[in-house]
């Protein structure tokens, strides 16, 4: 019912945590280029997977990819897949935690075990009340705000450096 716009920048969300927003910038620029075009490739990826998968497994009547990997293979394959993916999962979500955390202390001088327990428990109480519909609206704001604030901050930068693109990958680089 959200529509492959809304499921894109739901999907394109929930992939792009702070620890991408605000690490990989810095990581691009002195180490490796490569990875920026990993992030760039997302953006088409999300519209692919809104447009061909979810509607693959909901004409199916499927909830999941590991409903789908049962049906296909059996329970041992789906089971092993949902471990691995929580496993990965719950490793990501204590950095993707922390990392925003210590942004929040940063600007708010609060103590960063709150604002770790303060994030928690208002994710939590959003998500038990509305649901899938809350999370993936949150989602769609999150991306509206992350994306238009780095356009935002790239035009910005833009208008105030001398040169070309070139020269703005060059000084970036040194």
């Amino acid at each position: 019912r959200f529509g492959s716009l809304a499921m894109s920048l739901s999907i394109l969300a929930t992939g792009v945590s702070a620890i991408t927003f605000i690490g990989q910038p810095g990581f691009v620029v002195e180490r490796d280029w490569s990875t920026l075009m990993a992030s760039l490739v997302a953006i088409p990826a999300t519209l692919i997977v809104a447009r061909l998968f979810v509607p693959f497994f909901w004409n199916l009547k499927l909830t999941s990819a590991y409903e789908y990997l049962e049906k296909r293979f059996d329970a041992r394959v789906s089971i092993l897949c949902s471990m691995l993916f929580l496993m990965l999962r719950g490793l990501l979500a204590g950095v993707a935690i922390y990392a925003p955390a210590i942004a929040l202390s940063a600007v708010t001088g609060w103590n960063i075990t709150g604002c770790i327990i303060i994030s928690g428990i208002l994710t939590l109480i959003y998500t038990s009340l509305g649901g899938m519909s809350a999370v993936v609206w949150t989602d769609i704001v999150q991306a509206i705000v992350l994306f238009g604030g780095a356009a935002l901050a790239a035009c910005m930068m833009a208008k105030q450096l001398p040169g070309g693109v070139g020269d703005w990958v060059a000084r970036a680089s040194a």
